[in-house]
């Protein structure tokens, strides 16, 4: 939360340090002697502002909160979200309304009646359907819903009749009013039983149909139902629509239940953005049209009600790899925000401005056409480059510009060739004859400076002249 270092004068020095709006907190302070014995830290005067021990009615950090039961506040969009937050589970009470909202269902209903209850529609530009069922037939997912019994019903894709990556969508029949900020999605999701997972995605579409991702995740999240509350938002009048993409084999089926909305998403509210009213000292929040400080920006917790002050945040430590999400499948983010083709990743060249490409790289010394991945226990070899099978994850280096070669790839003037397994370089070496003969005596192959990519060459060398003539044919091809 705060932190001061080094020699701060002979004096008492004032200190404001802002708690966010945490609840149930305790606040440690800790000092760190240094190996000079001859300073010291003190403290004085200490006082809290606004930090009431115990919540009461009228007294909660904010006027639409919600009060449990025992007195203790929760924020608002936690109620009826299908998971107790206050210790007594009085924000659980009372909530068959909540599935009555448009979108909103629990799935526990005959198979063919769930669309109309719980209007919901299957999008006519997809690959295949949704389903409902109280398990699923591959292990890989869910075998019973998120229900305390687990005797319910929930939504789900089967994906072992399908290739990688088709696409099923179900979308809101009924659009919701156009809010910012105001509006929550929350759901319980599915996703286990493969390393190959597919993708869940959340989408907003507006009158003019054009969609707007809002949320994604993909992977393993374990043998579980897991919790997803997401801040809607859009100018205009929009309906949601959630979207799931096959993985890599027959385990990736992806499930949900539990779906609801808050009230908030029925009402709608103000969508013309504020002027800009925070300090200079504060981040200005995008959506939620709030003031924070500037030390809360990208420091790894959402503060804002939007979480927009967690997002596009550079690397948060020196050697570590940035954040990643703007650029295309099979490239790495900079620091900058510009992409590289993720086969520049870990090969021993700064490609990112500060080097970012090479940050937490695995120290391996890889054979010539090897590559080195962060994920695999070895060198992944050359045969299963551009198999088509994404083996190192997660930036999927393996299948990465198998059919181009990546800008200043090949260094050392370097000339570079497509071949089976992707880009090659050929590299041609200017010398006397004797030198020549002395090196491929010595050596079998010519290699690139990246030790990615080699050509076996066996050559008989007559000559200056035949070499030039070799190097010219090569750099033509």
């Amino acid at each position: 939360m705060w932190n001061k270092t080094g020699h701060q004068g002979n004096q008492w020095n004032r200190a404001v340090v802002p708690l966010r709006k945490f609840r149930n907190f305790q606040v440690i302070f800790e000092g760190i002697r240094s190996t000079d014995l001859s300073g010291g830290a003190a403290l004085d005067d200490l006082e809290y502002i606004d930090c009431a021990p115990s919540a009461v009615p009228g007294s909660c950090p904010a006027v639409t909160d919600f009060v449990c039961q025992s007195g203790h506040c929760i924020e608002s969009h936690l109620v009826c979200d299908n998971k107790a937050d206050c210790a007594d589970e009085s924000d659980e009470m009372d909530c068959d309304h909540i599935f009555g909202s448009p979108g909103a269902c629990n799935f526990n209903m005959e198979d063919g009646r769930w669309e109309q209850s719980c209007q919901l529609s299957q999008d006519t530009d997809d690959d295949f359907d949704w389903r409902i069922s109280h398990k699923t037939e591959t292990e890989g997912g869910p075998q019973s819903d998120h229900s305390p019994d687990g005797e319910g019903n929930f939504l789900y894709i089967h994906s072992a009749t399908q290739r990688e990556g088709d696409v099923a969508k179900v979308t809101t029949t009924n659009p919701f009013p156009a809010s910012i900020g105001l509006c929550h999605l929350r759901f319980w999701f599915f996703m286990y039983g493969s390393t190959r997972m597919g993708t869940l995605k959340v989408y907003t579409s507006g009158t003019s149909g054009t969609p707007l991702l809002v949320w994604a995740t993909t992977g393993n999240h374990g043998n579980q139902w897991t919790y997803a509350n997401i801040i809607l938002s859009n100018t205009v009048d929009f309906s949601v629509t959630f979207q799931a993409e096959v993985g890599g084999d027959v385990w990736t089926d992806i499930a949900l239940d539990d779906i609801s909305y808050t009230a908030e998403c029925m009402v709608g509210g103000p969508v013309t953005p504020q002027p800009l009213t925070c300090d200079a000292e504060q981040f200005q929040c995008a959506y939620s049209f709030q003031c924070i400080p500037k030390s809360w920006w990208c420091d790894g917790l959402p503060d804002c009600t939007d979480q927009s002050d967690e997002e596009h945040c550079p690397t948060a430590l020196p050697g570590t790899v940035p954040p990643q999400g703007r650029c295309p499948a099979k490239n790495f983010q900079c620091s900058d925000n510009s992409c590289l083709p993720s086969i520049l990743r870990c090969d021993g060249v700064f490609d990112c401005p500060d080097g970012e490409d090479e940050h937490s790289c695995p120290l391996l010394q890889c054979e010539p056409g090897e590559l080195v991945c962060e994920s695999w226990p070895g060198c992944i070899p050359l045969p299963m480059r551009c198999d088509r099978s994404l083996d190192c994850l997660p930036f999927h280096s393996d299948e990465s510009s198998c059919h181009e070669c990546p800008p200043m790839y090949c260094q050392d003037h370097g000339s570079c060739h497509i071949e089976e397994n992707g880009p090659l370089c050929f590299c041609c070496f200017s010398s006397t004859e004797a030198d020549l003969n002395q090196q491929i005596r010595q050596e079998a192959f010519l290699a690139t400076s990246k030790p990615h990519f080699f050509l076996l060459l066996l050559i008989e060398i007559y000559g200056n002249k035949n070499l030039n003539n070799f190097c010219q044919k090569i750099a033509a091809i």
